[in-house]
């Protein structure tokens, strides 16, 4: 262990020894703040020494269906291989040499599932694959969308499709893909529904089941074969690539389909060597438009070895991505700020076509600054505190043309630069995270010192405390509107289809393989107007409390003390958020959609009502809307609780 962590914990030692000494003798009023304040900090050391202990980051990649995530992490980390193909041009054909990515690349809905990077000795390719029983719900909600295209009649809301990446799985698992004879397409999944008649739907969906041959199904590796020459690097990759297609695709007959695939790449392939503070590279499954996911929120708040890259596109950004980040990055959450990164990815001229007073700038340099200011004001006018130098710009398909070949303009050299650029500056943004604690660490020292060597309070100072105490009482009521919860919640099904209605009402609200959880809904939803309910009344705290640091003498020691008390209330205020959002998650699980069975009504009519008749979302919506009314009054109640208890209680605590 190296002096600077020694240098922490001798500090927190010193602290909780000063905690004890201060709870012995508690003479004076000023011993009571003492305390308030040192609980505080140590709570915080202990965070900011688990940090600063993450010896490698995760860098994970985040952003919405489309936006370009694959595609750049190959070709930021060298994972692409030369391809000799034949390019058909007319009536002719030639050979040309494109690069081609280890992972599958698209315009979108491309990978199926998350995918990790990770750094292994030998190369092999896992997967986590779904489980039977989830894997049979999406067979049968395949099989569902086919019969509403062959019966329409059924169902009026439509044969709205699964994921297209799900499709295409499912397709192949079961030998139902779709051919072109003549010109004419032929989809075999269409052709088994017709040889049934309208009320043999089960008998249909048994057959499909039965093609997926599910049993056989149980492999979880598979490793390159062996070789007695050794392989080439370059062959390597060329499995990887295969094998990945088709695990991703879900074409090996002895493997499921993946809701999670490791790549483990040897050093030949991925030098993880070059990048020490890299442990791995995450490729997050695309996001719908403004969704928010248990499995990113995982990522974002509660891992700290990672660093989380969100792309978007050049023109957009940062629009599509700026609703997620402002969720989590707001003034009261450490360590947020350090850990996330815009990642912007041009496409060719982009910056050049960017329009400055004079029309479009034509310098790549300016454009791309000029982008980067409008980013930055975006930000500021969405009250979104992002650090400028966390924005960065990667156009992974510069150096090459539209059909992947090189552009000989540019050299090997110039390539391989523009990686070592971003992934230098990641580095940076990692060190920086790194130093912002290592300052605070410092920071907390000089206050330590400060509170422990305190000589006493003069009268000046306990009126401070005393009228702020009085003010902060007058704070303990809330405004709280009385219906805020219902429809925002009930708006989160806006771009969801009717059909995936059903299939989440058939699974009594959680649909695991569409990340649709009902109850983790929420949390978000609470989260935001816990937010808008507090945010004024708890900013008016700290200026209480700042009011005392301000007009203290000069050399009072309220001052260490109050800038310990300003940081522990924001915190507070986040702790509170989060527990809100849980609460209320926990009251949808235990109350109002319990039992999640047929023995609750509720479930009962809403799973009841498919195919009686138009206007089935907006009538199972409607009940859904009844059914939390209740929800509303419950949250004012929590949040006005945890709001004394868990926030105005402690704050006038600090006081005595």
């Amino acid at each position: 262990m190296n002096a600077d962590f020694t240098n922490i914990q001798t500090l927190r030692d010193n602290v909780a020894t000063e905690i004890q000494i201060r709870q012995q003798k508690i003479s004076s009023i000023l011993d009571h703040l003492a305390i308030k304040a040192l609980e505080g900090i140590l709570e915080r050391l202990n965070k900011i020494e688990n940090i600063l202990k993450t010896p490698k980051y995760d860098l994970v990649f985040i952003g919405e269906v489309g936006a370009g995530k694959t595609t750049a992490i190959c070709h930021l980390f060298n994972l692409t291989y030369e391809l000799e193909v034949i390019k058909k041009e007319g009536l002719k054909e030639r050979k040309i040499v494109k690069t081609q990515e280890l992972l599958s690349t698209g315009s979108g809905k491309t990978t199926i599932c998350e995918v990790i990077i990770k750094p292994s000795a030998d190369v092999s390719i896992e997967i986590e694959p779904y489980s039977e029983e989830d894997l049979t719900e999406l067979i049968e909600d395949f099989c569902y969308y086919i019969w509403l295209r062959v019966y329409p009649q059924i169902n009026d809301e439509g044969a709205q499709p699964p994921p297209a990446e799900q499709i295409r799985a499912i397709r192949n698992i079961t030998d139902l893909n779709v051919s072109v004879i003549e010109k004419a397409s032929l989809d075999k999944a269409v052709e088994l529904a017709k040889r049934f008649t309208g009320n043999q739907f089960s008998d249909f969906y048994a057959d499909v089941l039965g093609r997926a041959n599910l049993s056989v199904r149980t492999e979880t590796k598979i490793a390159p074969p062996a070789s007695k020459e050794g392989t080439q690097p370059t062959a390597t990759k060329a499995w990887i690539q295969k094998t990945f297609e088709s695990l991703n695709l879900a074409k090996i007959s002895t493997f499921s389909i993946p809701r999670k695939i490791w790549v483990n790449v040897d050093p030949l392939i991925l030098d993880f060597e070059r990048f020490p503070r890299i442990g791995s590279v995450v490729d997050t499954r695309g996001m719908d438009a403004g969704q928010t996911r248990q499995d990113l929120a995982a990522y974002i708040r509660d891992h700290d070895g990672a660093i989380c890259l969100f792309t978007e596109r050049f023109p957009a950004a940062p629009v599509n991505v700026a609703s997620i980040i402002g969720a989590y990055l707001t003034r009261e959450s450490q360590d947020i700020a350090s850990k996330f990164v815009l990642f912007v990815m041009p496409r060719k001229e982009e910056p050049e076509k960017v329009v400055g007073a004079d029309g479009p700038i034509g310098v790549r340099e300016d454009g791309l600054a000029a982008r980067k200011a409008d980013i930055e004001a975006a930000f500021a006018g969405i009250n979104v505190a992002f650090v400028p130098e966390n924005i960065l710009f990667f156009d992974a398909l510069q150096y090459y043309h539209s059909d992947g070949r090189r552009d000989q303009e540019y050299s090997a050299n110039e390539i391989i630069g523009e990686q070592e650029s971003i992934l230098s500056q990641i580095n940076t943004i990692i060190l920086n995270r790194e130093q912002v604690l290592w300052h605070e660490a410092h920071d907390i020292k000089q206050t330590f010192e400060d509170i422990k060597h305190g000589k006493g309070l003069n009268l000046q100072d306990e009126e401070l405390i005393s009228d702020a105490k009085e003010t902060i009482k007058g704070f303990r009521f809330l405004n709280l509107p009385g219906d805020s919860f219902v429809p925002k919640y009930i708006e989160l099904w806006n771009n969801r289809y009717a059909m995936t209605l059903r299939a989440t009402n058939a699974r009594f609200g959680v649909y695991e393989p569409r990340d649709i959880d009902i109850y983790y809904d929420a949390v978000p939803v609470v989260e935001g107007l816990a937010r808008v309910f507090m945010q004024t009344p708890k900013d008016s705290i700290i200026e209480t409390i700042a009011v005392i640091e301000r007009e203290c003498s000069p050399n009072s020691d309220l001052k260490p003390l109050m800038r310990s008390f300003k940081a522990q209330v924001n915190a507070y205020h986040e702790s509170l958020i989060r527990e809100l959002g849980e609460v209320i998650k926990e009251f949808l699980e235990d109350s109002i959609f319990s039992p999640p069975d047929n023995t609750n009504p509720f479930w009962t009519n809403v799973q009841n009502r498919f195919g009686k008749g138009s206007g089935y979302k907006n009538d199972v919506l409607s009940m859904y809307a009844d059914q939390i009314e209740e929800v509303n009054e419950r949250l004012r109640r929590e949040v006005q609780d945890y709001w004394e208890r868990r926030l105005i209680n402690r704050v006038i605590a600090f006081f005595g």
